[in-house]
């Protein structure tokens, strides 16, 4: 990434203070040249001593934790300063949405506990029984709360067209598998990746020449209540469907208000009238200069009304569109090869069918995700759209 690296010595240093030993002791080789760093920490290249595994060494900036609660009170103070003489810009919910995650982040074991949790329910769904994704083994003895030593692994960025093709990937594949694992952790595990940013997501692929997705970086992660998944699951039915009682109705138990049809369009990237059109292909990522520049002017003409919105979220929200934001830009630089809202769809309306107390209701639930699960395979998508509307609750 484009971050400043540390100099050798220091990450040296904090290998040292870490591990008990130098970075020459503690792996038979080493590389002092970073492949990457970014905000918390940078990544060396190192050997494992005695198997000669290729390994992948986080090693944390030096001063971070020191300079934490500084950080968070220089935030607190320009927050404190921005409401003052901005009051209609509610912005309290910056520091209160930081100050518990930024010290977990600090702390590698805590980002080790979440790559295992990750790989454990992956275990249980079949994109992690069939290798679809995967996720680096971390090395215990070598793992400290400010050093994370993990297995090496292969891949390039989900978002390079460029090299997927010469992989033999078709983007459409690795778009569809993208939006079924994050789909999978948000609907089916509740416990979401919040940095899922091209770099973080590596692609390769598998014996049988399907795309095979790498998940990297597990520090920001955020657990959700099974009421709040649950009433997520219906919001998305509700927006992919074009329902505007139901936005209403499951935005009103948010205290969103009269702002529902705003946060559908923070949502989606889209505007209130092709959300409430019927039409699931008009809620297709596009990613022409047109859409992008309608989308800053929506942000620019909101933008107080966005700050109230953020404001009233449920706090599992927050990250959420940040998550979003992060699988929206890389679908657009795949070129946006498929509906990833029909995606959605299937896994909300599989998280309400498992949920469902009637069988009545199971059964219907069940009629609507076979319809979906035409759709890829070449089903008219406006039939499955209108089918998948049934009323189910």
């Amino acid at each position: 990434t484009a971050n400043t690296a540390s100099s050798w010595a220091d990450a040296a240093a904090v290998i040292e203070a870490e591990l008990g030993m130098p970075p020459e002791k503690a792996f038979a080789s080493i590389e002092r040249v970073p492949i990457a760093s970014a905000s918390l920490a940078q990544v060396h290249v190192a050997t494992e001593r005695g198997t000669g595994r290729k390994l992948a060494v986080k090693v944390q900036h030096a001063g971070l934790r020191e300079a934490c609660h500084a950080d968070l009170a220089a935030v607190g103070l320009a927050v404190r300063c921005a409401e003052r003489w901005f009051p209609e810009f509610c912005l309290g919910w910056v520091v209160d949405e930081i100050a518990p995650h930024l010290p977990l982040e600090l702390d590698f074991l805590h980002e080790a506990q979440n790559l295992e949790r990750c790989r454990r329910l992956f275990a249980a769904s079949p994109l992690g029984r069939d290798g679809t994704v995967v996720l680096p083994d971390v090395v215990p003895h070598l793992t400290t709360t400010r050093v994370l030593t993990m297995t090496f692994e292969e891949g390039d960025s989900v978002a390079d067209v460029g090299c997927l093709r010469r992989r033999g990937l078709a983007p459409a594949a690795v778009a569809r598998v993208l939006s079924e694992a994050f789909c999978t952790m948000l609907f089916q595990g509740g416990l979401v990746h919040c940095d899922p940013h091209p770099g973080n997501v590596l692609v390769r692929a598998k014996a049988d020449g399907r795309p095979q997705l790498v998940l990297l970086d597990h520090g920001l992660y955020r657990e959700l209540t099974p009421h709040f998944r649950l009433s997520y699951c219906r919001l998305w039915r509700a927006l992919v469907t074009g329902d505007a009682d139901a936005i209403r109705a499951e935005c009103d138990g948010w205290a969103i208000g009269e702002y529902y049809p705003l946060l559908a369009a923070m949502l989606t990237a889209r505007p209130w009238a092709d959300i409430t059109s019927g039409e699931v292909e008009r809620l297709r990522e596009r990613g022409t200069a047109q859409d992008k520049e309608s989308i800053r002017g929506y942000a620019k003409l909101y933008m107080r009304q966005i700050a109230v919105v953020l404001g009233r979220l449920p706090r599992e929200m927050l990250l959420l569109l940040k998550t979003n934001d992060c699988l929206r830009h890389a679908d657009r630089r795949l070129g946006a090869p498929i509906n990833s809202f029909l995606i959605t769809l299937r896994f909300c309306l599989q998280t309400l069918h498992d949920d469902a107390a009637s069988r009545l209701e199971r059964l219907r639930l069940r009629l609507a995700i076979f319809l979906l699960r035409l759709a890829s395979s070449g089903a008219p998508l406006r039939l499955v759209a209108k089918l998948s509307r049934v009323e189910v609750g």
